[in-house]
């Protein structure tokens, strides 16, 4: 939480007040796949207009790696099996 100690020269709809809370899930279905979510809150407080407001922001991602073996790692594997890079 942020509380902002204001002066009676600001303005009314100056800001006075916010909090924040955020939370993400993050789920890994298959070697090299990631799908995450994650939920934002924010609420808003004005110094002396009565204004108050929440809000939400709900946003997703994919990523997927897709990753090449450099000529080292590919003479690593062949001599030493691929449990090597799992290190």
């Amino acid at each position: 939480m942020l509380n902002i100690k204001n002066s009676d020269g600001q303005t009314p709809d100056a800001f006075h007040r916010g909090h924040y809370a955020s939370g993400n899930f993050l789920f890994f279905p298959v070697d090299n796949v990631m799908i995450g979510s994650e939920l934002i809150w924010g609420k808003r407080e004005n110094f002396l207009d009565g204004f108050k407001s929440d809000d939400f922001h709900l946003q997703f991602s994919f990523k997927y790696n897709s990753r090449r073996l450099s000529n080292f790692e590919s003479r690593s594997l062949e001599s030493n099996g691929p449990d090597e890079l799992n290190d």
